[in-house]
C-alpha cells in the first residue's frame, strides 16, 4: 500500500474511517477466500483441512478442479490463481491483530483481484454438484 494507510493521529475523524475501512477489506478478503475454498471442498465431498493457509487449501483440491479455477481466474485479471494464493497464504492469520506489523510487510494486490478469485471459487461451487464416492 502506498504510505502507511494504517495510521493516524486520530484527529481526522474521515481518516481514521479510512484506517477501519481498509484493514476491514484487507482482513476479511483472505477469510472470505479461505471460507469459498472450504466450501467447494465440503462440496466435493471430502472434509477440510483445519487450517487457514490459502495453499495448503487449493493443494487439497482435484487437479481437475484447480485448473478450472486457474483458467477462470486467469481469464478475468491475467494472473495466477496459485501464485496469488501463495502471496497471501497467511494474511488472514497475520493480519487478526492490529498489533502485529504483519499488514506493512505483506504483499497488497487489488481488490479486484480478491474479487476474481473468490468468485471463481464461489462459481465453480455453484456449479459443482457433490461428487459421488
Amino acid at each position: 500500500m502506498p504510505g502507511n494507510v494504517l495510521t493516524s493521529d486520530g484527529n481526522d475523524p474521515s481518516e481514521v474511517m479510512n484506517i477501519g475501512s481498509v484493514y476491514a477489506r484487507v482482513f476479511l478478503q483472505p477469510f472470505v477466500l479461505e471460507l469459498a475454498l472450504k466450501g467447494l471442498i465440503q462440496r466435493l465431498g471430502t472434509g477440510f483441512l483445519g487450517t487457514h493457509d490459502l495453499v495448503l487449501l487449493l493443494e487439497d483440491l482435484p487437479d481437475d478442479v484447480v485448473s478450472d479455477l486457474e483458467s477462470r481466474f486467469a481469464a478475468d485479471t491475467g494472473g495466477s490463481l496459485r501464485q496469488f494464493v501463495v502471496d497471501h497464504r497467511k494474511d488472514f492469520e497475520g493480519m487478526r491483530y492490529l498489533e502485529t506489523s504483519y499488514l506493512e510487510t505483506s504483499r497488497h494486490s487489488r481488490a479486484e483481484d480478491w474479487h476474481f478469485a473468490i468468485c471463481a471459487v464461489l462459481d465453480r461451487w455453484d456449479t459443482e454438484g457433490p461428487r459421488q464416492p
